[in-house]
Formats: C-alpha cells, sequence, structure tokens
C-alpha cells in the first residue's frame, strides 16, 4: 500500500480484550479536540456482522444486495457483502469522508504502522509498544501527523 497519498494511517493491535478499542476511543477523543478528523476501522477474524439480523439492510444483503446503505438524519452507512483488503477499505473511506487521521484496529497489512497492546507477538512495521500512556501515544501520533504535512 502507498502510504505516501494518504491521511495519516496507525494500526493498533493486541489480543481480545487487552484494551484496543479503550485506548482508541480515549485518542479519538485527545484528537477531536485538536481538530483532527479521524476515521477508524475494524478488522477482526470472527465471522459476525455489523448489523442485526431483523434490519431490513440485513435482509436486503440476505437475499442478495451485494451493497447497502442505511441513511438518517443521524448518519449514513455502508456494508458490502463481502470481505476487502484493509487497502481496499481505507482508499474508501477516504473518498468518502475527509480525514486526516485513519486508526486500524486488528491491523494485519504489513505496510501499516503499527502500536501493539500488550505482550502479542510483534508484528511488521510495528513501531511502538503501549506502556499504558496515553500521553506518549497522543505525542507519537501527532509526530506522525505533522510529518505527514511536511511531506
Amino acid at each position: 500500500m502507498d502510504m505516501n497519498n494518504f491521511p495519516a494511517i496507525i494500526g493498533f493491535y493486541g489480543y481480545s480484550q487487552s484494551g484496543k478499542t479503550t485506548l482508541i476511543r480515549e485518542i479519538i477523543e485527545r484528537l477531536k479536540r485538536r481538530g483532527i478528523n479521524i476515521g477508524v476501522v475494524k478488522i477482526t477474524d470472527q465471522h459476525i456482522s455489523s448489523e442485526a439480523k431483523e434490519k431490513d439492510t440485513y435482509k436486503c444483503r440476505a437475499s442478495g444486495a451485494l451493497i447497502t446503505s442505511f441513511s438518517s438524519k443521524l448518519e449514513t452507512n455502508f456494508v458490502i457483502n463481502q470481505p476487502l483488503p484493509e487497502e481496499i477499505i481505507i482508499k474508501n473511506l477516504i473518498q468518502i469522508a475527509k480525514v486526516d487521521l485513519i486508526l486500524v484496529e486488528g491491523t494485519n497489512d504489513p505496510d501499516v504502522p503499527k502500536i501493539r497492546i500488550g505482550d502479542r507477538q510483534m508484528r511488521k512495521n510495528t513501531f511502538f509498544t503501549y506502556n499504558g500512556s496515553i500521553d506518549d501515544v497522543e505525542n507519537t501520533i501527532l509526530e506522525i501527523i505533522n510529518s505527514k504535512g511536511k511531506e
């Protein structure tokens, strides 16, 4: 994945229940206060759906629709009835919304720079292991965002 034409992208990985989502939510809240627009991608190896089976869009996908969208006065979502590579997900997210940073929870993409939570085996392109200091994570991410602006 050619990261030069993208906003800053940072992946997070660790064992289930290691605190990935909690850390990501705290980072989102902190960076949003700084005016940074953030997109999030959640990758899982589980066979689960983000939609409840009783919803109309789920029923349409179950009937064979490749993609569904639900839009309300609150939000718009898109669900594609097939798994996609991380690179394609990120490229589409960038086309949909103007973001300065994309956080990818559960990334396996070797090109995505990563933060490790806990003692999970080190993945390629890991640049930081979370040590319990959210300030350290925030400062590291800010450095990455600022260096992207200078490329």
